[in-house]
């Protein structure tokens, strides 16, 4: 009598460790599908656009590099770098950006079909809060790389005409002037950053640490459900599981959204103003 139970164990043990097996071989095929093409997709685009934008700025009239936003340092910077945030915007992290979105989809109507009030009250009641700290999130993260853009653009373009008149720094012996005004300008940056960051990484604890309280309210009124027997074992920890994996991929939305979705503005900016 007892030992037909423990070989029915071991054998569905054995069989649900080979599924999962199969789902992690399944996984890595899906994962490397997914890396190849969205990399070689985002290359080919951003060498297009690489190509295009160049060839808009050789395009532009002569006014248009008499402007003081238009210097030569300015836009051999902005050649270089646009083109490469284009790329990462539409590479493997802007992927697994959607990749989460749809965990956090599927793991809701798996957790709604094996048991709908605990499934209820963490989407109602917790998936709210989470949202609440994702949009505080973005907005101090979008802030914070507008400043950072803003104060690298200048130094940029600060060393670059100093860099293109060398022969004139050189003849007035301007090289410790031009360091210190650079410094200058490294440290404001320095200090502004830390002064945002105060209160940025108040924010970002929080939307981090919010899955926890969703993953111990689940396991709490889960409890409460399994104690007076209307969720028997199996729906407990497959919602249970359901919703971990759903806390984790809106982790993984608020990890990459943020920085995608400036690097999005940014881009559609550029395309109007400088590509057409």
């Amino acid at each position: 009598m007892i030992a037909l139970p423990v070989q029915l164990l071991r054998a569905a043990s054995s069989h649900w460790a080979l599924m999962f097996f199969v789902l992690a071989l399944g996984e890595a095929v899906a994962y490397f599908s997914l890396g190849w093409s969205s990399t070689t997709i985002s290359t080919h685009i951003s060498c297009t656009y690489r190509q295009q934008y160049f060839e808009s700025i050789l395009d532009k009239p002569i006014p248009f590099f008499d402007e003081e936003e238009n210097s030569s340092g300015t836009l051999t910077a902005r050649v270089a770098n646009d083109p490469t945030q284009l790329q990462q915007m539409l590479g493997m992290n802007m992927a697994l950006v959607y990749t989460a979105i749809l965990s956090l989809v599927g793991c809701i109507i798996i957790g709604f079909v094996f048991g709908w009030k605990l499934t209820l009250l963490t989407t109602f009641v917790a998936m709210p809060i989470t949202l609440t700290a994702c949009f505080f999130r973005i907005r101090y993260e979008i802030q914070f790389e507008s400043m950072n853009q803003a104060v690298f653009a200048e130094s940029s373009k600060f060393a670059a005409e100093s860099i293109g008149a060398f022969r004139t720094v050189t003849s007035l012996t301007l090289e410790d002037m031009i360091c210190s005004r650079y410094e200058v300008l490294l440290r404001g940056h320095v200090t502004a950053a830390f002064h945002k960051s105060k209160y940025s990484t108040l924010v970002f604890a929080a939307s981090d640490s919010v899955q926890l309280l969703i993953m111990a309210l689940a396991f709490w009124y889960g409890g409460q459900l399994l104690g007076s027997g209307e969720y028997n074992a199996v729906q407990f920890f497959v919602v249970y599981m359901a919703v971990v994996n759903g806390a984790e991929g809106a982790g993984t939305f608020m990890s990459f959204g943020p920085s995608k979705y400036s690097l999005y503005k940014k881009v559609m900016n550029l395309t109007v103003y400088d590509v057409t």
